[in-house]
């Protein structure tokens, strides 16, 4: 099991980053950031934010992904972005 792929986004309207990783398994992402993930044994993608730095923002995937999942964890990570800096969505 590995990290396959690593990228760091730049956000830099928002003051931001966006770490994005693909790896053979979630867990492999968790432990590479220090984190315990449990129960994503079945899952094919993660977003999620950093609690200690709101500006940081990260998603993972497996190969198993599909191309919806992307569109799926884009949401999450625009809706962590957008409470943070106080943005309302709008949803029209």
């Amino acid at each position: 099991m590995a990290i396959l792929k690593k990228k760091k986004i730049k956000i830099p309207v928002y003051n931001s980053v966006l770490w994005v990783y693909l790896a053979d398994s979630l867990y492999d992402v968790s432990k590479e950031l220090g984190l315990n993930f449990v129960g994503l044994d079945d899952c094919w993608a993660i977003a999620f934010k950093n609690t200690n730095n709101p500006n940081t923002l990260y998603t993972a995937f497996t190969p198993d992904y599909a191309d919806k999942t992307i569109a799926h964890e884009s949401v999450h990570l625009v809706n962590y972005l957008f409470k943070q800096k106080g943005i309302d969505l709008d949803l029209d």
